[in-house]
């Protein structure tokens, strides 16, 4: 049987009531043995650690800790001593040192048998919920399909949810996943559990499909996590219970809806909303800090995690990152330095962006990455969408604190546009409160977070931005690449370029569609990522996590671990653009020319915003595209 109760024991060493969580070592010895898995990520280096935390217990606690006292004992190795502040990065370093000098062919083989003879292979403790029946219902759900490659390639879509479809079961008796009460979609491969803000693309999907019971059980675990925790962890690991994700939990109450449902109408509106609203207590307690803009004291929302130690699915990678910054710094004392480095790297994990030049502060290297002090464009927003869909839900209850929700989402919408509207490069940018810059040395996604939630730039246009962006947006084959391309500073970051993803693509799409009303640019944007989808499945039968921008054949790379096949968001996206444009989609496409006629499109109407004095350029925005004679006759004062 599964022990849960750790789960609550972790989290009770969590300080609440205006402090900031902390996420010590301390904390990892409550849902696992930290010795046991010391001893394997050093001398086992070919040991995969995600699988080794995939792996339930085969005996209870009290057997598993006797057993490893005589492994440990037969390695030579103490046990690493944790008692309130004594954690120091240097003397763990020293302790990991002493590990690795003890470590042999030997002792590899002992490890290994250890852990054959005492745990379960991974992730035996997710199973696959059968999905068929409702799938086969929902066969002819999106009719305007009648092409053939495009039909086999829907159904092989479809088919991906019988396999990403999962439940927990009670498999041993420790366990670092977080039972659910109900099934659950995964993203696939590593990713054996259910991610946050994966799920909302995933739902996406799903509502597209007509899939009603699994949308449903997707709600319904989000409700419980936030009933459980207050908040919607990483992904459903105790070790993720250190933090949170991007907060798309309030746009999945407001996509539910589309089901005009009236169990699901009561369940948004009833346990829903009140979880929304806690979870927003969450982020404003945990996630917000005071900072210096200009003369001025501001307070915004950051992705923040304090931490004294490296991310336990990623234990290698963080060390080695620390080791380069202990060299790079050697200013800083080892304290400070430990904990900007692993409380930037999990604060990073949160932002769903790990990782990407936007969090490094030379825009290149790892060891120089400090997000716990970058007030992020897209954190923002979202929790400004959040405040008004809940205004939104409430006043569908007629709930009078309806008001207060609005209020607070219009003056968070200030500040965005107040602090994170960078006017000299016309655009919104993070913005760095140690440096007091904005990030603005390449483009970014995360950067017109404010146009896809309904937030217009101030004095200036939506299609002046978009028209400034125009070659990251429109300009490569597969789609919006997840920065742009600067060819002195390539990272090899999965969320850089040249990697192209579901997600921004996705919010894209629906931005052009349904908010900025131009058709043309939301299907280009649909064709391109969806050219990668089929040209992959067709010649490999994967759907990949990450695609790359100027080669629809290849599948994208870099980061921490191969790149994966499943995949919940790729899925999801890809259902909804073959919902929304059918056949269409097969229809042969000339990007170039698409391309051209795009940017004919915004020059005119930046040129109609200018005549009309709604956007004037300034700073670095002096739109080079439009003719000159163009913008000096509109520009000119008018005569009798």
């Amino acid at each position: 049987m599964i022990n849960a109760s750790p789960v609550f024991l972790f989290f009770l060493n969590f300080s609440f009531g205006g402090d900031t969580l902390m996420d010590t070592i301390t904390s990892v010895k409550e849902y696992m043995d930290l010795d046991l898995f010391l001893v394997t990520v050093v001398m086992c280096d070919s040991v995969d650690q995600v699988d080794l935390l995939h792996r339930p217990t085969l005996y209870p606690q009290s057997v598993m800790k006797m057993r490893t006292n005589a492994l440990l004992r037969q390695l030579g190795v103490k046990r690493y001593m944790v008692n309130g502040q004594s954690h120091t990065i240097e003397r763990f370093l020293k302790h990991m040192d002493d590990i690795q000098k003890r470590g042999s062919v030997q002792s590899r083989q002992v490890i290994k048998e250890f852990l054959d003879r005492n745990f379960y292979p991974p992730g035996e403790d997710v199973v696959e919920e059968n999905i068929s029946k409702e799938l086969q219902e929902q066969t002819l759900h999106l009719v305007n399909v009648t092409n053939t490659r495009l039909k086999e390639l829907l159904c092989a879509l479809h088919k991906r949810w019988e396999m990403l479809y999962k439940r927990t079961v009670q498999k041993g008796y420790m366990s670092t996943l977080i039972p659910l009460p109900h099934p659950f979609v995964v993203p696939g491969g590593r990713f054996r559990e259910m991610y946050y803000w994966d799920s909302w693309f995933v739902l996406e999907g799903l509502i597209a499909s007509g899939l009603k019971e699994p949308s449903l059980n997707m709600l319904k675990n989000f409700i419980y996590l936030i009933e459980e925790y207050e908040f919607i962890p990483n992904g459903t690991r105790k070790y993720y219970l250190n933090r949170s994700q991007p907060p798309f939990f309030c746009l999945m109450l407001e996509s539910m809806l589309k089901f005009k449902d009236k169990e699901i109408d009561d369940l948004v509106l009833g346990k829903g909303l009140d979880m929304a609203m806690r979870e927003l207590k969450y982020f404003e307690r945990e996630k917000q800090k005071t900072f210096l803009f200009g003369e001025e004291k501001k307070e915004m929302f950051f992705y923040l995690v304090h931490s004294d130690y490296p991310r336990i699915e990623s234990f290698r990678e963080d060390l080695n990152t620390y080791r380069e910054a202990r060299h790079f710094y050697k200013e800083y004392t080892a304290a400070t330095l430990q904990d900007r480095i692993f409380s930037s790297l999990k604060s990073a994990a949160e932002s769903g962006i790990d990782f990407s030049s936007r969090w490094f502060e030379d825009g290149m290297n790892m060891h120089t990455i400090n997000t716990i002090n970058k007030v992020p464009v897209d954190l923002n927003t979202l929790i400004c969408r959040n405040m008004q869909i809940i205004a939104m839900l409430l006043r569908m209850r007629s709930d009078p604190r309806a008001q207060e929700y609005m209020q607070k989402a219009d003056a968070l919408k200030d500040l965005i546009n107040t602090v994170l509207w960078n006017a000299e490069k016309g655009c919104w940018n993070d913005y760095n409160t140690s440096t007091q810059r904005y990030v603005s040395d390449r483009f970014y996604p995360s950067n017109l977070y404010p146009l896809f939630f309904g937030i217009e730039p101030p004095n200036s246009s939506a299609y002046g931005v978009i028209l400034l962006n125009k070659h990251e947006i429109f300009g490569y084959v597969s789609g919006v690449p997840s920065s742009g391309d600067v060819s002195d500073k390539k990272t090899g970051q999965q969320w850089d370029f040249p990697n192209v993803w579901a997600p921004h693509n996705y919010l894209f799409q629906q931005y052009f569609e349904n908010v900025l009303k131009e058709p043309q640019m939301a299907f280009h944007i649909a064709k391109c990522f969806f050219k990668s989808v089929l040209i992959n499945y067709e010649e490999k039968k994967c759907f990949y996590e990450k695609y790359t921008a100027s080669n629809n054949g290849d599948h994208g790379g870099g980061g921490e671990y191969k790149t994966q096949d499943g995949f919940g968001w790729t899925n999801g996206a890809t259902i909804c653009f073959i919902k929304e444009y059918g056949d269409r989609l097969m229809d042969t496409f000339d990007h170039k020319a698409s391309y051209q006629s795009i940017q004919s499109r915004l020059e005119e109407k930046i040129l109609q915003d200018m005549k009309s004095k709604k956007f004037e350029p300034t700073g670095d925005n002096k739109l080079p595209n439009i003719k000159e004679h163009e913008k000096e006759a509109l520009l000119a004062p008018a005569t009798s």
